[in-house]
């Protein structure tokens, strides 16, 4: 009887425990608030609803936190109907932070949400049941979308600075800008700002590098000087082939360096580059001309360009670019945009209004592209959302669609469902196949802001950012990769002083010597002891043979030999003032202006190797080249649908 009892009680202990454990499960589960019972609610009800002067609370300011405090003292004392008056206040509190919560926030947002859930569970029994969905489970889930906006503010965050730091612009301009965005909050237009405004000085900056590498004939191309990797790169590749085109006149070199690609940009800040790459196309011109004008006989950039405007430039725009007095490349995309657009624009644009070429493939692009493109961000508005989605398409290829099974096909036809893509989602949904692909989860996270739930649309952001973070984590492992490695795409510790070596071979046959790249770091720091002296590195046949040591101040620039520094000169060593590049090339490389545009061309004339002035800041008025036909490949992007 007693070990019966024993039983019973026992097993009524288990039951009750599971009923516990159920119960807590149930709480937990899924949430985004956090269980401490601790936490309490900061702030104490001010003027309560019930009050004949309740509307000149929210005068001094007000919170979600004051509001609770209201609610709950007026469910105390059992007046419901003026405890829905705070409800209404503070719902309009909660739906003006769930909008505008920002990344630093994040943690005051958690700990908020836990005291408000904690001070509504003291009152729970006391709300009348027909209220109870109202008074605390809205709420709950109320916090629930703060906590999780405030999550997702805290990853769009890092998910933007890391695709800011890698130089990732085109995923950037995805997730990141605001300028289309009147919804955007206050938080992501300003990071958006700082940011951009960096990036284009990144861009000013790799034009003023290749202006001065142009200009000297690859002896001054501070590189590393370049915050963006790529236009590190392709400077660090452009150096080499200026030295052979223009100081030892190999014309295969000079094509090279005239079909070098340059990184692709996105518009708005190939806007930037247009705009301002006139000084280093001049600088380019000046050290060696594209074949078509030297075949011309062109003597300056204002007759090149009218040269390859004639000879590469769409028919329709010939007379217009012609006769119009161009500043910078980007003026003549504008006429030319504006010519194209109205002799070729999709009638499907010309019905709808749209008189431009970016609203024109947006729309085009809405209308014709796969739904997983739309899905995952893009929007037709960049030059390479085309090459995008179909990366997006050909991936989800590789992962399952072709790779559809009969027996999954003729339950589909079953159903009459007949595309691929649908039968996949209807698999899916009935849980006959399991989902093996996300767009975000290769990295595109421009698609997750569009998602209405707020749990899958922080799903979402998690899954793009593993994709980021992992190139975000590559990205760091190759920051102490020199850039002459990288160039050649040599970013092992093996295979980078593999090359170091046989650059250095190379360059030893032809009298030079290499510097390692600890020799090179050391004279750096050396130099560095001057305070108003600054490193720059020349670079010859991918590997470092000098250091010199630009005073900024003074114009002058001390060549240190082995062991020497800013503070260990011989006595009897000199400073030399650094020459006028311009007069050592009096027959070429002159200003162009009305009265010299007669000066003959020697491109390939041997000159003094001397070292140059810090580049001039580049204008926007530089002139062009005519290049910009050439390098306008996104006429055919809208039109070949």
């Amino acid at each position: 009887m007693k070990k019966r009892e024993f039983t019973k009680t026992l097993l009524s202990l288990v039951v009750i425990s599971m009923l516990i454990l159920g119960v807590g499960a149930q709480e937990t589960t899924g949430s985004q608030i956090q269980e401490d019972n601790s936490v309490q609610l900061e702030v104490k009800a001010g003027i309560t609803p019930d009050s004949p002067f309740y509307f000149l609370d929210d005068l001094f300011g007000g919170s979600r936190e004051e509001k609770i405090a209201e609610i709950k003292q007026m469910i105390e004392e059992g007046n419901i109907e003026a405890a829905r008056k705070a409800l209404v206040r503070y719902k309009e509190y909660a739906d003006r932070l769930e909008k505008e919560v920002n990344p630093e926030g994040r943690e005051e947002a958690r700990r908020s949400a836990t005291a408000i859930r904690n001070a509504l569970r003291e009152v729970e029994t006391q709300i009348p049941d027909g209220d109870r969905e109202e008074f605390f489970n809205e709420i709950i889930d109320k916090e629930e979308k703060i906590v999780t906006s405030a999550e997702i503010a805290e990853k769009i965050n890092e998910l933007c600075k890391q695709l800011d730091e890698m130089g990732a612009y085109e995923e950037y301009s995805r997730l990141c800008k605001t300028d289309d965005d009147e919804n955007a909050p206050g938080w992501k237009k300003n990071l958006d700002k700082k940011l951009t405004t960096q990036q284009e000085e990144n861009v000013k900056t790799f034009a003023n590098v290749m202006k001065s590498c142009f200009e000297t004939s690859g002896q001054d191309c501070p590189c590393e000087k370049i915050p963006h990797e790529e236009f590190a790169i392709a400077c660090a590749k452009a150096a080499p082939l200026a030295v052979k085109c223009d100081k030892e006149g190999n014309e295969q070199a000079c094509e090279e360096l005239d079909n070098l690609e340059m990184p692709e940009l996105p518009d708005y800040l190939e806007k930037v580059w247009l705009e301002i790459q006139g000084g280093m196309k001049e600088a380019q011109f000046d050290m060696h001309m594209p074949k078509e004008c030297v075949e011309a006989g062109a003597k300056d950039p204002k007759d090149c360009q009218k040269i390859m405007i004639t000879t590469n430039a769409p028919e329709e725009c010939r007379e217009a670019l012609l006769n119009a007095n161009l500043k910078n490349e980007y003026e003549g995309r504008k006429i030319c945009d504006k010519i194209m657009f109205e002799k070729n624009a999709p009638e499907e644009c010309k019905q709808a209004g749209i008189n431009n070429f970016e609203e024109c493939g947006t729309y085009m692009f809405e209308q014709n592209a796969p739904r997983e493109c739309i899905e995952a961000g893009i929007t037709g508005k960049n030059r390479n959302d085309d090459k995008k989605c179909r990366e997006i398409m050909e991936n989800m290829n590789q992962q399952g669609i072709q790779n559809m099974g009969p027996e999954e096909r003729a339950i589909c036809e079953s159903h009459e469902i007949r595309d691929p893509r649908d039968c996949k989602d209807f698999l899916i949904k009935d849980g006959r196949m399991k989902e093996e692909y996300k767009p975000e989860m290769e990295g595109f996270a421009g698609g997750c802001g569009q998602i209405s739930d707020p749990m899958k649309r922080l799903e979402c952001y998690d899954n793009a950012g593993k994709g980021i973070g992992q190139k975000h984590d590559e990205f760091q492992g190759r920051m102490d990769i020199p850039i002459e490695c990288k160039s050649v795409g040599a970013l092992s510790k093996e295979a980078c002083e593999k090359h170091m070596r046989d650059a250095g071979q190379r360059n030893d046959q032809e009298g030079g010597q290499c510097l390692s790249e600890e020799e090179a770091r050391m004279k750096e720091e050396g130099c560095k002891q001057c305070p108003t002296c600054e490193p720059r590195r020349n670079i010859r046949e991918g590997c470092v043979v000098m250091i010199e040591c630009i005073n900024n101040n003074q114009g002058m620039r001390p060549e240190y030999e082995e062991g020497e520094g800013p503070n260990n000169m011989p006595e009897n060593k000199a400073y030399r003032e650094m020459p006028e590049y311009q007069e050592e090339r009096q027959e070429y490389q002159q200003p162009m202006n009305e009265e010299n545009q007669d000066t003959p061309t020697t491109p390939t004339q041997e000159v003094v190797n001397e070292p140059t002035q810090n580049p001039t800041p580049i204008i926007e008025t530089s002139p062009v080249t005519g290049g910009f036909i050439i390098e306008n490949s996104f006429y055919n992007y809208y039109y070949r649908r």
